[in-house]
């Protein structure tokens, strides 16, 4: 079963109303549940933003 960015929105929704913060991505028409950040990422992108304004 492929699925488009329309299912992928409205599962999102869904995800939502239920008070569940889940980064999804839609990857060849499969969605995939991308696991949260950590501190090694976070503190990349902050060197990135830092990096950029200078």
């Amino acid at each position: 079963m492929t699925l488009t960015i329309h299912d992928l929105e409205r599962l999102q929704e869904k995800l939502k109303e239920d008070h569940c913060d889940y980064q999804l991505e839609l990857q060849e028409g499969n969605i995939v549940v991308m696991s949260p950040s950590d501190i090694e990422s976070s503190e990349i992108g902050a060197e990135f933003i830092r990096l950029l304004g200078n």
